[in-house]
């Protein structure tokens, strides 16, 4: 199994391919109203709409066709590996939530999690908040406090298995003629309420490419949490990131190629 941050690198692709957009691009907001950020220790997402994209489109109003199938959907955890030599941090996955998309609306509920589905707060920080934890002054620290949390976050799946060909992602582009900005909700899930901090600053992503952090300030209650992450890539590849709880109401969920299928 390939690494849950793989999901990373195809980011980074669709944000090349969409540059060329940016001339005739335009922002796609409408009025829609901010959806929770906290659901409980049961996360129930009902009754969306989900969507196709198109990577021949030449404006983002165009990125997006509706989609109207029918498909299975499993929602799948990682779990780091207990062997405790396996220091490439092999990632296996467990099913916690089934549903289906019946003419292109989505419906599925994702279970409270148990103690032994939980990723300790070095192993969460390192798999989900990776920019903070890869910066390169290491004496500005990502902190959560309680220290002792837990958590885990959870990925959508047409299909039965993590080698299906397509994900859901909760998601909204954006462009300018200098930038390409991609937004994406995660559904987070701690054991407790916490606190998480992290400090602006400069690093780089396993030599891929440059990236420059926001602080990071983010208050989670125990059980499914909404965090938004945004990365918005200059015209050289390099990147700002942030992320914030929130739910923004016009985003849209789309199913994309899966980068761990084989």
């Amino acid at each position: 199994m390939r690494k849950i941050t793989n999901i990373l690198h195809f980011s980074i692709v669709s944000a090349v391919i969409i540059f060329s957009m940016a001339a005739c691009a335009y922002n796609t907001d409408d009025d829609s109203l901010d959806g929770p950020t906290y659901f409980g220790k049961t996360l129930r997402i009902m009754n969306q709409q989900t969507w196709t994209l198109n990577m021949n489109a030449q404006r983002l109003s165009d990125v997006y066709n509706r989609y109207t199938g029918n498909s299975v959907v499993n929602a799948f955890i990682p779990e780091k590996s207990s062997d405790p030599y396996d220091l490439d941090h092999t990632i296996y996955v467990d099913t916690v939530g089934q549903g289906q998309i019946r003419n292109g609306i989505l419906n599925i509920t994702i279970r409270e999690l148990t103690d032994s589905e939980l990723l300790n707060w070095e192993e969460l920080s390192e798999y989900y908040f990776h920019e903070w934890w890869l910066i390169d002054n290491k004496s500005k620290k990502l902190t959560c406090y309680p220290s002792d949390v837990k958590g885990n976050l959870v990925t959508l799946v047409l299909g039965n298995n993590m080698s299906s060909s397509n994900l859901l992602n909760r998601q909204k582009y954006n462009a300018t003629s200098s930038s390409f900005t991609m937004e994406t909700v995660y559904y987070v899930y701690v054991d407790k309420d916490c606190i998480i901090n992290g400090e602006s600053g400069m690093g780089t992503w396993y030599g891929e490419y440059f990236f420059i952090t926001d602080p990071l300030n983010i208050r989670l209650t125990e059980g499914w949490n909404a965090i938004c992450k945004i990365t918005t890539y200059n015209q050289s590849g390099n990147a700002m990131i942030s992320m914030s709880r929130k739910n923004p109401g016009d985003f849209r969920w789309a199913v994309y190629p899966n980068p761990y299928a084989p």
